[in-house]
């Protein structure tokens, strides 16, 4: 590989996984060995390895891969060493911003597994590659985003919940297999067959629909004797569950 403009050897890799599920997986490692390999191959000193893991969706969203750009810059560093190109990016914003460091001679993209490198001297031809498999990557991320949404939903609407803590009046059901037995994995949200929780949070709405403060609303419970729990029973706890949007049929 020669690049003649560039007379450092110095390089750093960006290893990014998009989620926290996937850091304890063989992605970063795999990336690492294949980076070091290329190094060796090509002559670059690694000098850091960054090990992200975030989205790649959103530029705004990446603090830890700009920190890791930001450092190549202000170390003099121009190898920048990806695993693959949608390890760069999946978004068109950082493209073309790491496009005009290149252009400028700042930095030398590599992406190790295609053995591929654009650098200042790169062809116009080079460039549009690049360009479109960041627009496939971008693709790629808004089909994948469209599908978990729709099966998300679909699980919502039918029951599942993605927290641990119920809202007071529901509980988790665990899910029965053909014969009716319980499986033992998956719940579903429903009703809590303890009737007092639910009226005790009927009647909250309904003091509150008729204009009581959350200090009125925790005396008439009280006095109602339909408070369910043990004491303390806060005005807070009670103004937490009258904004919480389960009640209206909404979760993030």
């Amino acid at each position: 590989m020669k690049i003649a403009a560039v007379k450092s050897n110095k390089a750093i890799a960006i290893l990014r996984v998009s989620s926290k599920r996937q850091e304890g997986n063989a992605s970063h490692p795999l990336q690492e060995a294949e980076v070091r390999q290329y190094c060796e191959d090509e002559g670059l000193g690694l000098e850091a390895v960054f090990k992200i893991v975030e989205s790649a969706k959103e530029s705004e969203d990446r603090k830890k891969y700009r920190d890791a750009i930001a450092y190549a810059l202000n170390s003099n560093i121009p190898h920048v060493l990806f695993y693959m190109t949608d390890r760069e990016t999946r978004n068109l914003t950082d493209n073309e911003a790491n496009e005009k460091l290149v252009r400028s001679g700042k930095l030398v993209l590599h992406y190790v597994r295609d053995r591929k490198v654009i650098h200042q001297g790169s062809s116009e031809s080079d460039f549009m590659l690049r360009d479109f498999q960041a627009l496939q990557n971008k693709q790629f991320s808004r089909v994948l985003s469209a599908k978990v949404n729709d099966v998300m939903t679909a699980k919502a609407r039918d029951g599942w919940f993605p927290n641990n803590h119920p809202p007071l009046g529901y509980i988790h059901q665990r899910l029965k297999d053909e014969r009716g037995r319980e499986m033992k994995r998956g719940t579903i949200l429903v009703p809590d067959p303890e009737t007092r929780n639910i009226r005790q949070v009927i009647r909250e709405f309904e003091l509150r629909a008729s204009g009581y403060g959350y200090d009125q609303i925790r005396d008439q419970v009280l006095a109602e004797e339909v408070f369910t729990g043990k004491l303390p029973y806060h005005r807070s706890s009670i103004e937490k569950r009258l904004k919480n949007k389960f009640y209206r049929g909404y979760f993030d």
